[in-house]
């Protein structure tokens, strides 16, 4: 197994599932189950944002390697069997196409890769995870009470959108699916604490605060998962910086 976390240990560990599926499985039934995908979720679009997502790990995956002495040889064929076993195109049929695209030389490859690029950040704790899980169920009963102004009920759901995206995209891109959703969330952020400093007189003042005040805690549980990222490699400049704009909008 790979020593690092980065962008190709997480493909390495796809395609270690890919291996040890019968040859006879439907591809569609193999990525959902290799995504996790259930109910609503155990569908061809779901499983095309997860292989669209995979494909994005490659291309940064080769750029990374792209900076190392390494030779071209030893990392652009087993990204392009990576990237022939995951094309969408290639979702109808049976795993054994799939298997055959993310073979052992291909499988190989990707694991030298992770072993040849550093850490991108350690290992996620899982209970940092299950807590994040529950605070998006808080905010979900927060958008199903019936007192809750329009505006609030869908500014909740704008943030609960971004940390289930995030959470469904970190098996496959790693915590910078949680900077890139911090980010996206942070200018939300400020004008709704601004909004509940600046003006009390208004009737939904109390239902301004209990989101802000439920937002604070969900999103100060990211950041401590984002500082994990941060403490292993400074030169993260998206964690890093999703980071710090996270614990400035959370001091006010």
């Amino acid at each position: 197994m790979p020593r690092h976390v980065n962008s190709a240990s997480r493909l390495f560990a796809i395609s270690e599932k890919v291996a040890a599926t019968r040859d006879d499985a439907k591809t569609l039934d193999m990525w959902i189950k290799i995504f996790g995908l259930v109910g609503e979720q155990a569908s061809a679009i779901e499983v095309c944002r997860r292989l669209i997502w995979i494909n994005e790990e490659i291309d940064l995956m080769l750029v990374q390697m792209g900076a190392t002495h390494f030779s071209e040889h030893l990392y652009l064929k087993p990204a392009q069997g990576m990237r022939s076993a995951v094309a969408p195109t290639a979702m109808h049929g049976n795993a054994q196409a799939i298997k055959g695209s993310m073979s052992e030389p291909v499988r190989t490859g990707m694991e030298f890769c992770a072993d040849a690029l550093p850490d991108e950040e350690a290992p996620v704790d899982p209970e940092s995870i299950n807590e994040l899980k529950s605070l998006i169920t808080e905010l979900r009963d927060m958008v199903a009470e019936a007192g809750l102004p329009d505006y609030l009920r869908h500014l909740v759901q704008r943030h609960i959108d971004l940390l289930q995206l995030a959470l469904d995209a970190l098996p496959i891109k790693g915590l910078k699916a949680l900077t890139e959703a911090t980010l996206a969330a942070s200018g939300q952020l400020v004008y709704l604490t601004a909004d509940v400093r600046e003006d009390e007189s208004r009737g939904d003042v109390d239902a301004r605060k209990a989101v802000a005040g439920a937002l604070r805690r969900t999103w100060t549980t990211v950041g401590k998962t984002v500082d994990v990222a941060v403490k292993v490699q400074k030169g993260l400049g998206l964690g890093y910086a999703a980071y710090k704009v996270l614990e400035h909008v959370l001091s006010k």
